[in-house]
């Protein structure tokens, strides 16, 4: 059997068909440049002056931008696709993960914790917590467990 040959698509791998079957197979997220945007988007959050949401928020912290630049560096390649980075009303930051209604978010609470939030309502899913933000192993659990089901 021939082997299939990739081709990229934003945020994931595709494989080619291997044969006339017409059947692609799904082979995780692939986005070489994953880290580099996701850290790159975070640090723009530095540019936030006071009172930039037009109430008064504070700019946010340049420490949680650190830690948090530094999650995203420390996760493994492939894991999943780009969150959203959202600046908070309160200095913090936070990614999120959304698939119709399963969602994760991991706010960057200080420099030293994030706290998470993983909803499922269909399959009655509603977890939240805190852990440090050098536990990158516990970060990867959270996505992988947002990422498991939203693969075909």
């Amino acid at each position: 059997m021939p082997m299939p040959t990739l081709s990229r698509r934003k945020g994931s791998t595709e494989t080619k068909p291997v044969s006339n079957s017409g059947i692609w197979i799904r082979a995780g997220h692939y986005d070489p440049e994953f880290k580099t945007a996701v850290s790159a988007e975070i640090a723009e959050l530095k540019c936030l002056n006071n009172g930039w949401d037009g109430y008064g928020a504070p700019p946010i912290n340049r420490e949680i931008i650190a830690a948090a630049c530094r999650l995203i560096r420390n996760l493994p390649e492939s894991l999943a696709y780009r969150p959203r980075v959202v600046p908070m009303s309160t200095g913090n930051l936070q990614l999120e993960w959304h698939a119709g209604q399963k969602l994760l978010e991991l706010e960057f609470e200080s420099a030293q914790a994030v706290h998470f939030l993983q909803w499922d309502p269909d399959r009655d899913v509603e977890e939240e917590g805190v852990f440090p933000v050098t536990d990158e192993e516990k970060a990867v659990e959270l996505i992988q467990w947002f990422m498991s089901g939203t693969c075909i």
